[in-house]
């Protein structure tokens, strides 16, 4: 009896089981891994048209410090553009509208740039944001 009540038992288990796993297959959820939702990467180039033509060959600036700032003002990312005046920054403020600025903390070595900021608010994963920067005092020579 023992041994028919154990059969019995295991059967109903695997039985439970495999409905319980077949219908959370059945149940649609959206595809979710790597990064949580709330985390947003901004990453651009920042350049100077060098010869203030405006005809979209401009050049890059390394240099630069970026940065992401919330609402408040509170800097939640920051780095430094790279020789191919590339920079990337991250933060877990993704459908926040948040500030980036953009400043000229290198001095002189690749020519002086008015510093610049711009709102954006945060409504995919990437985004990719390019930045020109005007030469400061009128120096447009950039090395």
């Amino acid at each position: 009896m023992g041994k028919i009540l154990d059969k019995w038992w295991q059967k109903l288990l695997a039985a439970l089981l495999s409905a319980m796993g077949l219908s959370a297959c059945l149940v649609e959820q959206p595809d979710m891994y790597g990064m949580g939702p709330n985390y947003a990467e901004i990453s651009g180039t920042v350049t100077s048209d060098e010869d203030a033509d405006g005809d979209g060959e401009n050049d890059p600036i390394p240099g630069i410090e970026a940065k992401v700032l919330d609402a408040e003002g509170n800097e939640l990312s920051c780095d430094v553009t790279r020789k191919d005046g590339r920079f990337f920054l991250d933060t877990n403020k993704m459908g926040s509208e948040v500030t980036l600025t953009f400043t000229d903390i290198d001095g002189e070595e690749n020519g002086l740039f008015k510093s610049k900021s711009e709102k954006i608010t945060l409504d995919t994963i990437i985004t990719e944001r390019n930045v020109t920067l005007e030469p400061e005092n009128g120096d447009e020579e950039v090395k």
